[in-house]
């Protein structure tokens, strides 16, 4: 029979999984999910096609768009939507949307600065041309660069995520990458993306089965665990 302890152990180390990260770690988000939109904000991209833009805002924080210089020149994105100027987008669970407001950017790319550091930062990104193309995101916080997030993007309706959590609150994004690529969906929010409970109870039954896996191993083992030690009684 398993160790009491033992089962302590594991399902504190399944609770230690589920928990936003103590420190200042940067941790990428895949899709935008319903968790992720849940815990952040839209700054919608307001104006008719063709009309251009040097920021976004929600009202509470704003995003400024840059030259991919520091401190560098501002810059007007223009408006595209999507099915007229701007060919295709993707879809869910990839996208939040197949038709979003989509801004136009240009080499050598640009610099997102936030009016209001934020935990959470993400945004949609697709080249202009048909065809895999690298896009890369830097993620910068108060103490430089907290991470980057690098990605193959299909031009032809294939746009994704690019989003992340940084316990220190992101101040900046530099994209670059693609001559000419959208970016649409701009979302911050100041509250950790709680994973789905779809998500805990698959990491639960993967837990049951290595219990049930593992259990004559540990007749006469010691084994720590998230700071618990287990042994047999």
């Amino acid at each position: 029979m398993l160790n009491k302890k033992l089962i302590a152990g594991i399902f504190s180390l399944s609770i230690c999984a589920c928990l936003p990260p103590a420190r200042a770690d940067f941790v990428a988000l895949a899709n935008p999910d319903a968790a992720y939109i849940a815990a952040t904000n839209l700054m919608p991209i307001v104006g008719a096609e063709f009309d251009t833009v040097d920021s976004v805002t929600d009202g509470f924080n704003t995003a400024f768009f840059r030259s991919p210089a520091p401190f560098g020149i501002p810059l007007s994105l223009p408006i595209f939507d999507v099915g007229s100027v701007w060919f295709s987008w993707s879809a869910p669970p990839f996208a939040e949307t197949d038709t979003p407001r989509v801004l136009d950017v240009t080499a050598p790319g640009i610099r997102i600065s936030l009016d209001q550091p934020a935990l959470v930062f993400g945004f949609e990104a697709e080249p202009q041309v048909f065809g895999l193309q690298t896009i890369t995101a830097r993620f910068f916080d108060p103490g430089g660069l907290a991470g980057t997030i690098t990605q193959d993007v299909e031009g032809d309706a294939g746009a994704r995520l690019f989003a992340a959590f940084d316990s220190r609150g992101f101040t900046d994004v530099l994209i670059s990458g693609a001559d000419d690529f959208g970016i649409a969906q701009l979302r911050y929010g100041n509250t950790a993306p709680v994973p789905e409970p779809s998500s805990v109870m698959l990491m639960a039954v993967a837990l049951g089965f290595l219990l049930w896996r593992w259990r004559p191993r540990f007749r006469r083992s010691t084994t720590s665990l998230c700071g618990f030690s287990a042994s047999k009684d």
